[in-house]
């Protein structure tokens, strides 16, 4: 369960609602392109502030992204995350279906096109301070549209 919170990122690295901002804050977390720039999400980049995250605080993330095409309802994500030689359990999902909580700040269909967004996140008190390794694949039926990895540390 603490590391569930952990997950909710997940769709929020793939989409959430097209909000711009005046400027970036934070540190670039470096993304990896698994989909080498081919896939219909690509070109994405996360600054957290702070980084690392904080244990029991809130982080901010800035995310931009290029989109090639819209993300609609049906769209799957599927996230592996390990910390050193522990594999947790795949979580899967429907991209919009992550966010049909009103508070969210995800609301699809999402226009293809340059993507910019602005979210929060509450990093619970129990996770343990380490670096998580996270490989997060987005589909749209057998396909996949974008792929990433993330080396994420926790304070």
């Amino acid at each position: 369960m603490l590391f569930i919170s952990l997950f909710t990122l997940i769709p929020l690295l793939i989409s959430a609602e097209q909000i711009v901002f005046s400027q970036q804050e934070g540190r670039q977390v470096q993304i990896d392109d698994c989909g080498n720039g081919k896939l219909a999400i690509h070109d994405v980049t996360v600054y957290s502030d702070p980084y690392p995250p904080q244990r029991g605080q809130n982080v901010a993330l800035n995310i931009t992204a290029k989109l090639n095409r819209n993300i609609t309802e049906g769209m799957t994500y599927e996230a592996s995350v390990k910390m050193g030689f522990i594999r947790f359990p795949l979580i899967t999902g429907d991209l919009c279906k992550a966010a049909e909580d009103p508070n969210s700040p995800i609301h699809c269909p999402i226009a293809a096109g340059d993507f910019h967004a602005s979210v929060s996140v509450e990093i619970p008190k129990g996770i343990p301070a380490t670096k998580y390794q996270v490989n997060v694949k987005v589909k749209s039926g057998n396909d996949m549209i974008g792929c990433l990895n993330t080396n994420l540390p926790l304070a």
